[in-house]
Formats: structure tokens, sequence, C-alpha cells
């Protein structure tokens, strides 16, 4: 294991500082426009989502979201090859979703003789690109090469979850998931919408449940079938829109229900996904762990 690599990841991961203080660690932060000149920048940091989200609530238009900046891409490129890189992972958000995987990718071509980009649709977002650089960093340290660690994200991308309960059911109708008609009847009938990102990073409303209850009910029954999938087990994933008591009370169910499951990580989904998710909103994902598959991936 001889290349010097790095990693580039988007903002909505969410990475924690503990990744962002590492020097071969680069995040790429998309955009929130409140207004023509009112931007506000994605950020992982709990304050700047707190800000967001007390914002989000005080107005009726839902702001608008853009890419990282072009000339940002192109800047941490150049500093990679400054610094003598010679490949880099770039972690992005689905690109169903979103054009960063592929505006990356086009900037990667541009410095293709120069430095190996090795592109990584998620087909999901939030914490699970920080288990994608978690496994990136634990992998290198072990000996394994970048085909190797290439293969295992893939594995674990293909082996990941993510679902999310919806709060504020506008945000789904002007996010064109809902009708409005279905939306006045669900808040009449307290209909908690359930929506996942399919195999093919799109994002679909796969239940409409009554009560938060059943919606609990229904998320740990996808907890069950990963754990008997995965006997290697699961890094857990929590998220929410300035939801903070309504997760942590989630996660002690979680930890009653599932003494073993390990540590739960935790935290916002960042502005750039309450844009999407609006206030209040729950997530919940999962990444079978590398260990489910490094026999497969090695040989």
């Amino acid at each position: 294991m001889t290349e010097k690599t790095a990693i580039i990841v988007d903002s909505t991961g969410g990475l924690s500082q503990k990744y962002l203080n590492l020097p071969n660690v680069f995040q790429l932060n998309l955009l929130i426009h409140f207004g023509e000149d009112d931007v506000f920048v994605d950020s992982s940091a709990d304050e700047a989502a707190k800000r967001f989200y007390q914002r989000l609530g005080e107005i009726d238009e839902i702001p608008k979201t853009s890419l990282p900046e072009m000339g940002d891409m192109i800047a941490v490129y150049q500093q990679l090859i400054e610094e003598e890189y010679e490949e880099v992972f770039v972690i992005t958000l689905s690109s169903k979703l979103s054009g960063t995987y592929h505006t990356l990718s086009l900037v990667g071509n541009e410095f293709s003789d120069q430095i190996k980009t090795r592109m990584i649709d998620t087909k999901g977002t939030s914490y699970v690109l920080e288990e994608m650089v978690k496994t990136i960093l634990e992998m290198r340290e072990n000996g394994y090469n970048n085909d190797t660690i290439e293969k295992m994200l893939f594995k674990q991308i293909e082996n990941s979850a993510i679902y999310c309960l919806i709060n504020e059911l506008d945000y789904l109708v002007k996010g064109g998931r809902l009708s409005g008609t279905s939306a006045a009847l669900g808040n009449i009938l307290r209909i908690v919408p359930l929506i996942q990102f399919m195999d093919d990073g799109t994002v679909e409303v796969v239940g409409k449940i009554r009560t938060r209850k059943r919606a609990y009910k229904q998320l740990t029954s996808y907890i069950d079938e990963a754990l008997a999938k995965y006997p290697a087990g699961i890094q857990l994933i929590v998220a929410h829109g300035d939801a903070s008591e309504e997760a942590e009370s989630f996660m002690d169910m979680i930890k009653e229900q599932y003494p073993n499951i390990g540590e739960i990580r935790a935290g916002f989904l960042t502005p750039v996904l309450g844009v999407h998710g609006g206030p209040g909103a729950l997530g919940m994902g999962y990444v079978a762990r590398p260990e489910n598959f490094i026999d497969e991936v090695t040989n």
C-alpha cells in the first residue's frame, strides 16, 4: 500500500470533527438559498443546524439547495495535487437526488492525468457517508489496497438502508411526493409518511402509518431483518431534523430492545437534508459492518 490517498465527502455526510480534523479528509459544502443573495452554507456543526431549523420554522417558503461551488471543487483538487496525493475517494449523496456526484466526476476527469479519482455514489446520504470514510481509514490502516477498499464500499452500499419519518407533510407536498389532499387528510388522521431510499438511490413514500408508535414498530422490524441477515453486525444510525428529544427517546427504545446493538451514530440531518425532510423528521438507517464481507472482497 504505497499510494497516498485522500477522501472528499460532501457536507450532507455530517462528518464528526474527528474526521474533519484529519489532514487527508476534505469536505465540500452544499448551499441553501433563502433568497437570491441570502445563502446558508450546509454544515455538520450542531450549532449551525440549530440556527437553520429555527429559521426554517419562521418562513413560509421552502428554500432551495444547490451544489458546492465549482471553484471549491477545483481548489480541493489543486490542493491534493500540490500535496502529492496519488488517489482520492470521492463520496457523495445519491446521484439521483443531487448533481454533486456527476459534477465532481467531471472535475475529477479534468485532473485525471495527475490524480486518480474513485467515485463512490452512496445511493443514500447522511451518516452513511461517514461510515464509508470510516471504512476507508480502517482498511488502509490494516494494510488493504484501494482496489479492495473500493469493493468493500460498494458491498456496504448494497447492504445499507435509510428510512425517514416525515413530521411536516407540506415538505412532501412541495417536493412532489404527496398530494395536498393526502397531506390534509394525513394531518387529520395523524398519518406518518415513511420514506425510504431505494436500491437505485431514489426516494419513495413506502408507508403511510397511523401514529408515531406504529411507525417506530415498523422501523424496529427493519432492525430485526438486518440483524438476522448480517451476522457480523450493523452500524445503526439515527438522524433528526431538530427533534433531539424524540431521537433520544427512540434510541432508548432501541437499546432496550436490542441491548447488544452497540453504539448508535446519532445527530442532526444537515441543513440541506432539512430542506427536503422538514423540521421534526426522524431518520434511521444502517450499514452492514465490513466484517460481513471481508472474505468476499479479498478473494
